[in-house]
């Protein structure tokens, strides 16, 4: 009885795990759903947008601390740089009283500033899995979630390549009202770029204060936040054994993609990161 019991329970839960990952993924009715999302946004908030698993936390933590002087933490974040649609009370930080929001979508409803985040694809399949793994959105082998990646299917957003090529092409960018940071020279000079990012936001802030921010927010200080924050800041029904900071490595993939993947993503998406400036190696 107990064993049946079980097995009926564990049916269940792979139901419920396939219907929350269906809705997830879903993009029926979904520009409309965007459209109502941004409503209440005003020229002067910024966006903070990006493809998933493109560095964008790191961002939203390295701002919270830059902006409001306080220590950024995962409950604090949330409320600080908060995603598109929960923005209504998000603090108004910028110096023309603009608040910095947090989206994944591709689309503006309004001509924004927008600080664009990207990270090599190669990274991002690899980050995306074990994030979708993590939220229990997604439950096949990597090999079958690869697939899907390069089709576009792994999430509401779409491609990789078609999300960049909106955003490249936007009202923004068209305006010069873009600034795009990429998370390879966030890592590799973080000062250096957070310096840039506040300078498009029109932030002043001493050469201490940044140095103190980029120590505060370290991958080991992330780590270390993630440890020690509330379960209830995080999305219902995470694994707790993977873990939502990574290592922040900008060349793990080759470790975790075979040569055959590397080509066929390299061949799919290639002129895009050629243009900005990664090495292809197939």
């Amino acid at each position: 009885m107990v064993q049946a019991h079980q097995v009926e329970r564990s049916k269940t839960e792979a139901l419920v795990g396939y219907l929350r990952s269906s809705r997830f993924r879903s993009r029926l009715l979904r520009r409309p759903l965007v459209w109502a999302r941004q409503s209440g946004l005003n020229r002067n908030d910024v966006l903070l947008a990006s493809y998933p698993r493109s560095g964008t936390t790191w961002l939203r933590f390295l701002l919270t601390e830059a902006l409001t002087g306080e220590p950024a933490e995962f409950e604090r974040v949330g409320k600080t740089v908060r995603y598109v649609g929960d923005h209504r009370s998000a603090p108004r930080l910028l110096p023309n009283t603009g608040r910095v929001i947090f989206s994944h979508e591709a689309y503006e409803k309004a001509d924004h500033r927008v600080v664009y985040a990207v990270r090599d694809p190669r990274s991002v399949v690899v980050s995306e899995y074990r994030w979708l793994l993590r939220r229990g959105l997604y439950f096949k082998g990597f090999g079958e979630f690869f697939s899907d990646f390069l089709a576009g299917k792994t999430n509401p957003w779409g491609r990789w390549s078609s999300h960049l090529n909106y955003w490249f092409a936007s009202p923004s960018a068209s305006s010069g009202r873009m600034h795009v940071v990429k998370f390879e020279d966030l890592r590799a000079d973080t000062q250096g770029s957070l310096r840039k990012i506040l300078n498009f936001l029109d932030v002043e802030l001493s050469n201490d204060r940044i140095r103190t921010t980029v120590h505060n927010n370290s991958v080991g200080e992330m780590r270390t936040k993630e440890e020690r924050a509330p379960r209830e800041v995080f999305s219902k029904g995470v694994k707790q054994d993977i873990r939502f900071v990574n290592t922040g490595t900008t060349l793990g993939w080759k470790e975790s993609l075979t040569e055959l993947q590397v080509a066929k993503l390299e061949k799919q998406f290639g002129e895009l990161m050629t243009r900005l400036g990664y090495d292809l190696v197939s």
